[in-house]
């Protein structure tokens, strides 16, 4: 007898019905949309670093190498004279001393290699110090360790090297190491120091230093309340003293305008010191106006200002 065959169910069509909901997600779509949406999002980030940033940013960071500078505010852009001096046979003579040398390497360079005499004060642990500092020496220039001593206000930090009034087991130290990454300073300017330089118990030891290197301090006089270039004086270490700072508004015009004033101090007194920085503007300015000034006043290297 012949074994009956059981029929084979056959499988229906697969409807989704009886599925739970995640089930019925087409994740490849969901998957495909995301890394579009994505892809998009990204897009738009990049786009946003490159106008932003590599436009905007790093335009300003090639002004300025990328340094960032801070100086004190409300430094008196030209102080009083001292005609205790008998200057009056002396022809008019002016110095131009650039602070804050070793941050800004392509306009250092630029300045450097203006064809005017002019001043160079390095800031001792500058990345292009080293490098500036030779240049400059090697075209003829005076060359100056920018000493950085403590402001009036905490808010302004005047950078590695720095002197602080409460510190003063380590001033000699200091001084010494800043002066090694200077090696070819002949003298010493202040780097801020608006509270440093008014106080005589630190000043009086760190112009004996000075001296003691055979180095002359010029007063950058960044507070009217300074002492450095009095009790240089009284200490018999050779001194100046800045009278204008030429770029405190950063306008070509203004900074011309201030080299005027410079020539005009050294014309009625025969002698001025002027101070300006590695900006953009400054340079312009010298290029400028430089040249023109000299037909008044011979420009000097710092060190002939001394007394």
């Amino acid at each position: 007898m012949a074994e009956k065959k059981t029929p084979r169910r056959r499988k229906k069509a697969f409807t989704g019905k009886g599925r739970r909901w995640w089930q019925r997600i087409p994740w490849r779509g969901v998957v495909y949309v995301l890394f579009l949406f994505s892809f998009f999002v990204f897009s738009v980030a990049m786009l946003t670093y490159v106008i932003f940033f590599r436009v905007v940013v790093a335009a300003e960071l090639e002004k300025s190498d990328g340094a960032i500078i801070f100086e004190e505010p409300n430094r008196p852009a030209v102080i009083p004279g001292d005609l205790s001096t008998d200057t009056s046979t002396l022809e008019p003579k002016c110095a131009i001393i650039i602070d804050d040398m070793g941050y800004h390497l392509e306009i250092g360079r630029k300045l450097i290699n203006l064809d005017e005499k002019l001043s160079f004060s390095f800031l001792p642990r500058a990345p292009h110090t080293e490098s500036l500092e030779d240049l400059a020496f090697k075209n003829g220039h005076t060359v100056l360790l920018h000493q950085p001593m403590q402001p009036e206000d905490s808010e302004w930090d005047p950078g590695p090297g720095a002197l602080y009034v409460d510190e003063l087991e380590l001033q000699e130290q200091l001084l010494l190491q800043n002066l090694s990454l200077v090696p070819h300073a002949v003298g010493v300017n202040n780097h801020m120091g608006s509270l440093y330089t008014r106080d005589k118990h630190v000043m009086g030891p760190l112009l004996q230093h000075i001296d003691r290197k055979k180095l002359f301090f010029v007063d950058s006089y960044t507070t009217a309340g300074s002492l450095g270039y009095k009790l240089a004086g009284e200490l018999g270490v050779k001194t100046a003293k800045r009278r204008v700072f030429l770029d405190n508004v950063l306008d070509v015009e203004a900074i011309c305008n201030q080299l005027q004033t410079l020539t005009e101090v050294a014309l009625r007194e025969k002698e001025a010191i002027g101070i300006a920085h590695p900006h953009p503007e400054t340079y312009m300015a010298l290029k400028r106006c430089l040249a023109p000034a000299g037909t008044f006043v011979d420009f000097v290297g710092v060190e002939e200002l001394v007394r």
